[in-house]
């Protein structure tokens, strides 16, 4: 039923991602967008609420994946979001992912 309810979840902004598989949704953003890391949320969460779900924040996670050591150097300090711990390694469709 999700994945006929989420049909019409999209996001905001042009380059951002949404990755929909079972029950879950991948939210990718990438940094030249990361200012839309706030909106985009915000997006889900109304979302959720008009299809009666709810954005379970307490299983969110975030990960930033670097394409080079150069590009960490360059984007050394990413704040974090608020009420969601940022991971180094994340379990996507069943497997193991790292930065």
């Amino acid at each position: 039923m999700y994945m006929i309810a989420s049909m019409n979840l999209k996001p905001l902004y042009s380059g951002n991602y949404l990755d929909k598989y079972a029950d879950d949704t991948y939210l990718i953003i990438p940094a030249s967008n990361s200012s839309t890391v706030a909106a985009e949320l915000n997006s889900i969460e109304r979302w959720a609420e008009r299809n009666n779900l709810k954005l379970n924040v307490s299983k969110s996670q975030e990960m930033i994946i670097y394409a080079s050591s150069h590009a960490k150097t360059k984007h050394p300090s990413i704040d974090s979001t608020p009420g969601i711990d940022r991971v180094q390694t994340l379990k996507i469709f069943g497997h193991l992912s790292d930065q």
